[in-house]
């Protein structure tokens, strides 16, 4: 019902506009019911648009065409003329224009049938184009409500793929055969007897929750309780003096003295109780534990 004709070379928006005109002429149709078609002329003219006053648009009759002026104008302001010209052509649909009525200058003064069909171009022209633009910023409100509730559908989807508990759950067991694997390697074939603290195996880490950490803990919590774990595996929770006691038979330190170690020819290296955990932190031990751990842990993750 409608073809789109002409230059719009003076107008930087042209394809916006184009497109625009395209989505408002079947709801004008819809509206204003007009059942002839209508050639809608989109025209550049450099002259008229330097003129305060120039012309916006026109229609005629004869050739049931609208002529769209586009030259440094706004693109809602030409639609606006076009629905305002789109009502005259309504009414050149319903005979209400003579081939002889003169639509010069001062037309709408001086002819009053022709003064009541331009009244009713403002209002019906003006007000459906309201409606359709208005229409318009609903529907991309409602296209963005829908877009964002299927982004939050597909957040909380993914959440509920991704099982956070399950992932922290396999996480404690990993570290747990890391631990348990590591604490195997330190005292294979170690002579020490069995009630060493050297030879107690670690907590497992994968039970903290329920045996250590109050309900609701923090992960703060849960971190200071792992470190103390480690730090028992690691021998720094080491009592100097039950140390003492429970390698009375294995030493020959000096009363006062705790063996810290062994030389190479068997003998024992003694030093100041306070001294035992630093010892055993001095002899490297710990940094090759943790190095280890880390190393392993960094390939599996």
């Amino acid at each position: 019902m409608f073809k789109i004709v002409g230059n719009t070379e003076g107008n930087e928006h042209a394809e916006v506009l184009h497109k625009l005109i395209k989505q408002f002429m079947p709801f004008s149709q819809e509206k204003l019911g007009f059942d002839k078609p209508v050639t809608i002329d989109l025209l550049s003219d450099p002259d008229n648009a330097s003129n305060p006053l120039g012309k916006t648009a026109q229609y005629d009759p004869n050739m049931m065409k609208v002529t769209l002026f586009v030259d440094k104008r706004h693109v809602k302001d030409i639609l606006r003329s076009l629905s305002h010209e789109m009502v005259h052509h309504t009414q050149n649909c319903q005979g209400k224009f003579d081939t002889g009525m003169d639509t010069g200058p001062g037309y709408a003064q001086d002819n009053e049938h022709l003064r009541n069909q331009e009244k009713q171009a403002y209002l019906l022209g003006n007000i459906h184009f309201r409606d359709w633009e208005d229409g318009i910023k609903m529907q991309q409100q409602e296209n963005k409500q829908m877009r964002s509730k299927k982004l939050v559908n597909e957040i909380k989807r993914i959440e509920e793929d991704i099982n956070l508990d399950e992932e922290y759950r396999l996480f404690e067991e990993t570290l747990d055969e890391e631990l348990q694997t590591l604490f195997e390697k330190e005292h294979e074939g170690c002579k020490c007897p069995k009630e060493c603290p050297k030879h107690e195996k670690p907590k497992k880490v994968s039970k903290l929750k329920s045996e250590d950490a109050p309900v609701g803990g923090s992960l703060d919590e849960e971190y200071r309780l792992f470190e103390e774990t480690l730090d028992e595996f690691l021998g720094a929770g080491m009592n100097p003096d039950e140390t003492n006691e429970n390698l009375d038979e294995q030493q020959d330190c000096p009363p006062g003295k705790t063996q810290t170690g062994t030389n190479s020819d068997g003998s024992p290296v003694c030093g100041n109780p306070d001294e035992t955990s630093e010892n055993w932190y001095k002899g490297g031990k710990d940094q090759l534990l943790f190095e280890e751990l880390t190393r392993k842990w960094t390939k599996k993750r």
